[in-house]
């Protein structure tokens, strides 16, 4: 099963990667666009020119509404299922990108992006899952690579959009920017119908004819293959297991030390998308034109070209990202592009407090440094991580909860960014400094290890550690290896895996 867009065919798996990054494009482009808007003079002059505070308000109305779109998904998320979720999320974006397209007030404005930021928040939640759930383990943190550098593609579009509209002398200079979100959030939609649905939510609601098809389709094999069987089999053991421990349990017992260790999880999900936005990336993605033309001096042109470049850097490290995720690994990414981050923020500071132009040459090309460190290394971790630790019964709670901690974390950094620098000026970057290195000695004894792993397989490295902690003999129920996962197993233990369930 596949389909053919502009000539060139897509199978199953590579046309579910095009959709998500459709969706996680529209992501990274309304995420950016408002960087070059706030510099525009026609937008400012239709609403009043808004100082700093109300800016900031604005702006991160749109992250506001992405934490409830967030929380949502989290209530209706696994009972709807991943397709629909995407599909009503694009829907609501696209209204938003209406409504923001047409303001003519700032509650009006305001309105839009809370409602855009819904529909985000559905988007966000669900894309992720949606891709780990349908793909191999060898290749997961690369396509989620992959589709993370095409939202920093967004990013870089609204920058040149924001750059080429500069030209245009008219509130269109603006509205055509906010319209044009909504091509994303329609593509993402129109394609999602003709996309299989996830095999491992399809089995946990006991239509497992409809998941080995899918597999089947999937893994471009027939559906009788005993590779198609064993991969049906290996997920429904894993589903039936931990629907039996949770049968019994309520929300209190996720605050209990068992077998899924579904509250460590969750902490480790949302830890994961709370360090990525402290860790600064929004100070600088949201407001970089206005840092360059109100923090260093730079004219407005000049602040729209090096923002323009930036992104483009940002998106090239993105990709350079997906050669590597899954053989150096998501901890030791982490642990390195946290550390790097904090070196590069500690030198903005400097630069912007020495106040010459010397030194603030310096602070720009610690910025470039920043985005550079930020798109090899936490631009995926944050959202392939707690897509990838979650167990299944628990997968939505615990990328809602990390997707709901990302985007209340950008709202509070989004809204603070523009009074911070308003008031503290360059010392505002030292905090950010501070909270990167304090991520180091968390991750260093925390953080598990997943590249590589099967969704099962990580299921079954925390039920190994829990038996090991309290002594008890632990026996997996699937395949498990020390090390990693290969792409080609040997095909006796796909027999073994058959003939146990026969």
């Amino acid at each position: 099963m596949g389909f053919t867009l502009f000539g060139h065919y897509f199978n199953v798996a590579d046309a579910i990667t095009l959709c998500c990054g459709l969706g996680f494009t529209l992501f990274g482009y309304d995420s950016a666009m408002f960087s070059g808007i706030l510099t525009n003079d026609y937008f400012l002059a239709k609403f009043n020119n808004p100082g700093s505070t109300l800016q900031a308000h604005i702006t991160a109305t749109f992250d506001l509404g992405c934490f409830f779109g967030a929380l949502f998904t989290l209530w209706v998320g696994n009972r709807r299922g991943r397709k629909t979720m995407i599909m009503i999320g694009c829907l609501i974006h696209t209204l938003g990108g209406v409504l923001q397209c047409s303001a003519f007030s700032v509650e009006h404005l305001i309105v839009g992006r809370a409602v855009a930021g819904i529909g985000n928040g559905f988007i966000t939640v669900t894309i992720p899952i949606w891709q780990s759930e349908t793909c191999e383990a060898f290749i997961r943190g690369r396509l989620m690579a992959i589709q993370l550098s095409i939202v920093t593609g967004g990013g870089a579009l609204a920058s040149w959009i924001n750059f080429a509209m500069r030209y245009v002398n008219s509130d269109a200079s603006w509205r055509f920017v906010m319209a044009f979100q909504c091509v994303f959030a329609l593509s993402c939609f129109s394609m999602v119908p003709f996309l299989p649905e996830s095999p491992r939510w399809l089995v946990s609601k006991r239509r497992n004819e409809e998941a080995q098809k899918v597999i089947a389709q999937l893994l471009s094999l027939p559906i009788d293959d005993e590779k198609v069987v064993a991969e049906q089999v290996d997920i429904q053991i894993h589903v039936e297991h931990e629907e039996e421990l949770q049968r019994t349990m309520k929300w209190r017992d996720l605050f209990k030390d068992d077998k899924l260790q579904g509250l460590k999880r969750i902490l480790l999900g949302a830890g994961s998308q709370l360090f990525q936005q402290f860790g600064g990336i929004n100070v600088i993605l949201y407001y970089l034109a206005s840092v360059f033309q109100n923090s260093i001096g730079m004219s407005h042109t000049m602040a729209l070209i090096l923002s323009g470049v930036n992104s483009i850097n940002l998106f090239l490290s993105a990709c350079v990202s997906s050669l590597f995720v899954d053989t150096f690994g998501r901890k030791k990414m982490m642990f390195y592009g946290y550390f790097t981050q904090g070196i590069c923020y500690t030198m903005v500071a400097v630069g912007l407090g020495i106040g010459t132009t010397n030194s603030s040459k310096l602070a720009v090309a610690f910025m470039f440094i920043y985005y550079t460190s930020f798109g090899l290394t936490n631009n995926v971790t944050a959202w392939v991580y707690p897509a990838e630790i979650g167990s299944q019964v628990h997968r939505t709670l615990v990328a809602g909860t990390a997707t709901a901690t990302n985007w209340i974390s950008n709202y509070i950094v989004v809204l603070i960014t523009p009074i911070g620098i308003a008031n503290i000026g360059w010392r505002f970057y030292i905090i950010f400094a501070v909270f990167n290195f304090s991520f180091l000695p968390l991750i260093y004894f925390y953080y598990v290890e997943t590249a590589r792993f099967t969704l099962e397989q990580i299921d079954e490295i925390f039920e190994e550690d829990y038996c090991r902690r309290k002594g008890i003999e632990y026996f997996p129920r699937s395949r498990i290896s020390d090390t990693t996962v290969e792409k080609d197993e040997p095909e006796t233990i796909e027999h073994e895996m058959v003939e146990k369930m026969v």
